[in-house]
């Protein structure tokens, strides 16, 4: 073996290798020990060896007892399925307790059962979207709950609400002068609005728009959405079914109104597939509900 050969400062030469792993994983809780690299010091400082620190990665599974172990890979069109016709109970139980809880109070207004009962079948489908996606080992975050970047998502949910309100002012005007007939559909929209919910203040309109576009969004963009690119493996396809399923479930408003939401069903859904993040889908959601409720208030002498 050649003798070691002091550098110019008179400290022997580095240290070529480690035989001790730079880091250990552990598989249980997703540790990492990592060992900081041999540095040599200025003249004068003795050099040392730090020792090992944890370090926890901020995406780690929880150790919990029992708790699915995370997994990134894509889910299968079975198991989408399965995870699709699954969360249909449970949202129809929520609708029931949400419906008996709200005739247990005997409100003099029987449009609030109704409310009660939509109420209860968001929870009930949120419930049941948040157990599907924890029972499968993902995180929350694989269907968009999350505040990464949300200034800039809630930034963008706010300038595609304007552009879709111009294009649907542009769209409107072109009907009301190729097809009059039609414009008969808002005054039906309007009708079933006011014989679904009772005239509402301000603060109740705001908080009732937020819990609908919170669960919905939620449910048609988070959950639904992926399971169907699941199936299709195509975003933009994905993204068009969910839109026509959503705007379907508003048929009672009228067929201008199915519409008009399976148009914003589209736009919110692209929002989700482009930013993976359902800050935009519900900001859009919300003021768009919102600025609707606030227009009825404003122009209907029927509502009561």
């Amino acid at each position: 073996m050649e003798p070691e050969t002091p550098d110019k400062h008179g400290f022997p030469p580095m240290p070529q290798g480690d035989p001790t792993p730079a880091s250990t994983r552990h598989a249980d809780c997703q540790q990492i020990t990592a060992r900081p690299p041999i540095v040599w010091m200025t003249p004068g400082i003795p050099f040392a060896r730090p020792i090992a620190t944890p370090v926890f990665l901020p995406n780690a599974a929880p150790c919990l007892p029992g708790a699915p172990v995370e997994t990134d890979r894509p889910l299968s069109p079975f198991r989408a399925t399965v995870e699709i016709v699954a969360a249909i109970p449970l949202a129809i139980i929520g609708a029931i307790a949400g419906y008996s809880l709200a005739e247990g109070l005997d409100p003099t207004d029987e449009r609030w059962l109704g409310i009660a009962d939509s109420m209860g079948l968001g929870f009930g489908a949120v419930l049941a979207c948040l157990l599907l996606v924890w029972l499968g080992g993902r995180r929350i975050s694989s269907i968009g709950l999350t505040t990464r970047h949300w200034q800039l998502n809630l930034g963008i949910g706010i300038a595609s609400l304007l552009g879709t309100w111009f294009m649907l002012m542009t769209l409107g005007g072109a009907i009301a002068v190729l097809f009059p007939y039609l414009l008969e559909e808002q005054s039906a929209a309007q009708k079933a609005i006011e014989a679904s919910f009772p005239r509402l203040s301000l603060r109740q309109m705001f908080v009732l728009c937020l819990y609908i576009a919170v669960y919905e969004e939620i449910v048609f963009r988070g959950f639904l959405l992926t399971r169907l690119h699941a199936l299709v493996r195509r975003w933009w396809l994905a993204v068009v079914i969910g839109a026509v399923l959503f705007g379907l479930l508003h048929l009672y408003e009228g067929w201008l109104a199915v519409g008009v939401v399976t148009v914003l069903g589209l736009i919110m859904g692209t929002l989700f597939a482009w930013r993976r993040s359902l800050v935009a889908p519900i900001t859009m959601h919300l003021f768009h509900n919102f600025a609707m409720f606030m227009l009825l208030d404003f122009i209907s002498k029927t509502w009561k």
